[in-house]
C-alpha cells in the first residue's frame, strides 16, 4: 500500500484500519496528515525522504469545541505509542498541543527521528 495522499480522519477508525494492516506493506511516499501518522506504528511501514506529515492533537470534529481534557489525555497517549520513540517524544512535548493546525515535517525529518526510511 502507498500514501500519497491521506488527510486523516478520527483516530479510533484510523486504529481499527491499522489492524487490517497488521501484514501489510505500507509506504508514506506524500502527504500524511493527522490520524494517518499513526500508521507509524504498524510493523512494516516505512518513510519516503520526500513524504510530509502532519501532526496535531486530537480534536473534536467541531471547529473550536475541544476534547474534555481527561479524553484528550488519554487519546494523546493512545497516538503517541504508535510513534518511534524520538518522534514520540516530540510528540508529546510539542505537536499536541497544536489542536487548530498541523505541524509538519519531512519525510527526513521523521527518519530522523526513528521512523524506517523506504530509500
Amino acid at each position: 500500500m502507498i500514501i500519497w495522499h491521506d488527510m486523516g480522519g478520527g483516530v479510533n477508525e484510523r486504529l481499527l484500519q491499522m489492524r487490517s494492516l497488521a501484514h501489510t506493506h505500507v509506504e508514506i511516499r506524500g502527504t500524511c496528515v493527522s490520524a494517518c501518522t499513526l500508521f507509524l506504528g504498524l510493523p512494516d511501514v516505512c518513510v519516503a525522504p520526500e513524504a510530509h506529515l502532519g501532526f496535531h492533537g486530537p480534536r473534536t470534529a467541531l471547529p473550536g469545541i475541544p476534547l474534555p481534557r481527561r479524553e484528550w489525555e488519554r487519546v494523546t497517549k493512545e497516538m503517541g505509542m504508535e510513534y518511534p520513540l524520538a518522534l514520540r517524544q516530540w510528540f508529546m512535548e510539542v505537536a499536541r498541543w497544536h489542536t487548530e493546525d498541523y505541524l509538519v515535517l519531512s519525510g527526513t525529518q521523521v527518519i530522523a527521528m526513528g521512523a524506517k526510511s523506504c530509500g
